[in-house]
């Protein structure tokens, strides 16, 4: 091939790569939007798939007992076509487009179901929420807040990274994992047995009739009122367990 047949190939690559990467740009751009809200806030009702688990993330919400499934998004009406709750699997999540979205007050999304089984907090969100299951397991983590009440016969809750759970109502069993600053307050939920684990300057409080086994450490706390029949309770490194 001639000298000038290549140079001038090599020149058409290198333009064609040029649109491509201002395409792609282009593309980028618009996906990742820098967008204000108008703070003409409204409320949406967007309907779902069936699912029994949540995971909620950034956005506060509300989870509401109903017969049906279906959510209410409550955002700048400008705004609202880049939220939007889908159901993976058996999970209910919200979908949010790439970008950055300034609004004066934070959106709320409300979750309508007959139940959920599993429940995953993260981010700096708060999250209220009604729920009745035979059984649930909760996850909130990274200074996400729970406030939740509920009747179980059990209730798995892992708790991390300054997440804090309020809990009411009443449980058979309770058992809780609590790390890394996170917080229990549940005095007023009412269990018959609890297994606790605590570490890393976590505080539970617990209401326990008949049961409680607790493992504290590294500076954790354990509260427990209710003077369980049978207490078998350990504490090592500056960790506490106190009866109240």
């Amino acid at each position: 091939m001639k000298t000038s047949n290549k140079i001038l190939l090599t020149g058409a690559a290198s333009i064609l790569l040029l649109i491509i990467s201002f395409m792609l740009y282009n593309k980028y751009a618009e996906e990742t939007a820098n967008i204000k809200g108008n703070n003409n806030m409204v409320w949406t009702r967007i309907e779902t798939g069936a699912f029994d688990a949540v995971s909620m993330t950034l956005i506060d919400c509300e989870i509401i007992p109903s017969d049906s499934f279906y959510t209410e998004l409550y955002i700048d009406k400008n705004l609202a076509k880049y939220f939007k709750p889908i159901v993976t699997g058996n999970t209910l999540m919200l979908k949010i487009s790439n970008g950055t979205y300034r609004y004066k007050k934070k959106p709320l999304l409300r979750i309508y179901c007959p139940k959920i089984n599993e429940l995953s907090l993260s981010s700096s969100m708060h999250c209220k929420a009604t729920i009745n299951a035979e059984k649930i397991n909760i996850e909130t983590s990274t200074s996400s807040e729970l406030d939740l009440t509920g009747n179980f016969n059990l209730i798995e809750l892992e708790t991390n990274s300054s997440g804090t759970c309020t809990l009411n109502g009443n449980a058979r069993i309770g058992k809780f994992n609590v790390s890394t600053s996170g917080t229990v307050h549940a005095p007023n939920l009412i269990l018959e047995i609890a297994e606790i684990e605590t570490s890393s300057a976590a505080v539970v409080t617990v209401n326990v009739k008949k049961s409680l086994k607790a493992n504290a450490s590294t500076s954790s706390i354990i509260n427990y009122a209710g003077k369980p029949a049978e207490a078998n309770c350990t504490a090592t490194s500056a960790a506490k367990i106190n009866p109240i």
